[in-house]
């Protein structure tokens, strides 16, 4: 089918709490693409956040690979699995 290289139709079709994480200076899955991602799941299942400054690999950017970890590990203990 034509959604299946397509992460935002995809993201409709998941049933499970999800986290999106977005680098605002990402060249690769740019700050729209974050959006169209989010905007894909249905309304309040999906926690968005962005860590400001971070590009793709966070390369260089140890201290933005570190807030992007720590996103992910608040929002699995607000989900009770950490």
């Amino acid at each position: 089918p034509e959604t299946v290289n397509n992460g935002p139709a995809c993201a409709g079709r998941i049933k499970v709490p999800a986290l999106v994480i977005g680098n605002t200076a990402d060249n690769a899955c740019t700050p729209s693409h974050t959006q169209r991602l989010f905007d894909g799941f249905q309304s309040g299942q999906a926690t968005l956040r962005e860590v400001a400054g971070a590009n793709h690999y966070y390369f260089g950017q140890n201290d933005k690979l570190a807030e992007a970890v720590a996103h992910c590990t608040a929002w699995l203990n607000e989900q009770g699995l950490g």
